[in-house]
């Protein structure tokens, strides 16, 4: 298990505040370097920012690890491993997952098997809450189209991309259900947005998935947010 997992964007920024990490380092959380849009390159110790980028650029996308040193609140050097990971989010962008441990004895190096399945895990379940695993779609299309989506959903969901039918993700049983649930939703916001009025939505509803990449299917629980 890691310290604390980061999700960075190409350029090495932070795509989600990280009070784990702050914590790891005894910093404070409020700090900028610590919220999202927060240059992770600039908590390395300088003379270790050149190894980490050549670590980062590695084409391999398997997990694997680097060893490196990272400033606290005194700006002591705290030795870490580093475990990442990549994928493309649902625009085609590289999401870099990093898993943060700090060095002792008693931490034992994870197999690439491990870290791949452990990394995606934990940056899910540091998330804020559930609800920050988003996914815009078009609501025209007869598929719902996934247009966009938050590194959230990303890290859960895993690998996908562009101009995927959502509703091909909901099992066969569910289809019916979830796109009479959607349009619901869509009527009841249309009304609002007309009327002025502020009643309650539709809730949510509980369906399976079943992505075509996981070869498996989950129960999640749905809720329109916005339109």
């Amino acid at each position: 298990m890691c310290d604390a997992v980061v999700l960075l964007s190409s350029s090495f920024r932070l795509l989600r505040p990280s009070p784990h990490l702050a914590g790891m380092l005894l910093r404070s959380s409020s700090s900028a370097v610590f919220m999202t849009g927060g240059n992770f390159i600039d908590l390395l110790v300088e003379s270790d920012r050149d190894s980490f980028l050549q670590f980062m650029g590695d084409s391999n996308t398997r997990a694997k690890m680097l060893h490196a040193r990272m400033r606290d609140a005194k700006s002591s050097a705290v030795t870490v491993h580093f475990y990442h990971t990549k994928y493309l989010n649902l625009e085609g962008q590289p999401v870099h997952i990093i898993g943060i441990r700090e060095d002792s004895e008693e931490n034992r190096p994870q197999t690439p098997q491990e870290l791949q399945s452990s990394l995606s895990r934990q940056a899910v379940d540091e998330g804020d809450h559930a609800m920050s695993r988003c996914v815009w779609v078009d609501a025209s299309s007869i598929d719902l189209t996934m247009v966009k989506c938050t590194p959230e959903f990303s890290a859960w969901s895993g690998p996908s991309g562009l101009n995927v039918g959502l509703l091909n993700w909901v099992a066969p049983a569910d289809q019916s259900h979830f796109y009479e649930f959607f349009h619901k939703a869509l009527h009841h916001y249309i009304q609002c947005s007309q009327d002025g009025s502020e009643s309650v939505g539709p809730g949510s509803l509980v369906l399976k998935l079943q992505p075509p990449h996981w070869g498996r299917s989950i129960e999640a629980e749905a809720e329109i947010v916005e339109f």
